[in-house]
C-alpha cells in the first residue's frame, strides 16, 4: 500500500476502521460492512461436506477404524448408534481464517479454503466440538472445567508431534488460499476511494 503513496491513508484505517475493515478489527468480530461479517456457512456449505466425508471416508483401513490425527489413536469409524464417530476437522481455523483475510475474499474463495482436505485432519467427534475456532496450542493449553485439573492436552491425551505435523499441513493450506498483497492492495484502494 505504501507503494501507492497511500501507507498514511490506510494507517489511519488500520484501527478506526472507518469503510474499511482491518484485521486488527477483525480479530475483535468488528466489520465496517456487512459483507465482511463472517458466515461459517459460506466455508461449510455443500463442497466442505462433500469434500470432509470423503476426507474422512479415504482414512478408513480395512477394519473400518481410522487413526486420529491429534492423538494417534485408532478410532472405531461408526459408534454404536452407527453413526460416525469422527469429524474432519479444520486444522487451521475458518474464523481464525476470515479474521485474517479471508473477509476481503469473495465467497468462492472462502469455499475453497473451507472444502481443502489439505485443512482436514481426522480426530475424535469430542475432540473436534471442544475445538471450537480455537488455535491449537491454546486449546492444548486450556485447564479443563471439569474439576480435573487437566488441560485439553492432558485429558484428550494429545500427541504433540502429531498435532505439530497436522498444523504444518493447515499452515500450508492456508498460505495457498491466503490473499495476496496484490489482493490487499485492491481491497484498500477500493475501500479507501469509497470511502
Amino acid at each position: 500500500a505504501a507503494a501507492f503513496g497511500m501507507g498514511k491513508v490506510i494507517a489511519a484505517y488500520d484501527k478506526e476502521g472507518g469503510n474499511v475493515t482491518t484485521t486488527h478489527n477483525a480479530r475483535k468480530d468488528i466489520y465496517a460492512r456487512d459483507e465482511d461479517k463472517f458466515r461459517r456457512e459460506e466455508y461449510t456449505g455443500y463442497d466442505y461436506t462433500k469434500a470432509s466425508k470423503n476426507y474422512r471416508d479415504s482414512k478408513i483401513s480395512i477394519d473400518f477404524t481410522v487413526q486420529d490425527e491429534y492423538t494417534g489413536k485408532i478410532l472405531y469409524y461408526k459408534n454404536q448408534k452407527n453413526r460416525s464417530s469422527v469429524d474432519a476437522d479444520h486444522i487451521y481455523p475458518v474464523k481464525k481464517y476470515h479474521q485474517e483475510g479471508g473477509f476481503i475474499q469473495n465467497k468462492e474463495q472462502r469455499n475453497s479454503f473451507g472444502s481443502d482436505p489439505d485443512n482436514f485432519a481426522v480426530t475424535n467427534y469430542s475432540i473436534n466440538s471442544s475445538l471450537q475456532d480455537l488455535d491449537k496450542k491454546n486449546w492444548m493449553k486450556k485447564k479443563r472445567k471439569d474439576g480435573s485439573k487437566k488441560n485439553n492436552k492432558e485429558f484428550y491425551e494429545i500427541n504433540e508431534s502429531f498435532i505439530d505435523t497436522a498444523v504444518q499441513r493447515g499452515q500450508c493450506a492456508t498460505k495457498k488460499h491466503a490473499p495476496t498483497n496484490k489482493d490487499w492492495a485492491a481491497y484498500y484502494t477500493e475501500r479507501t476511494v469509497a470511502t
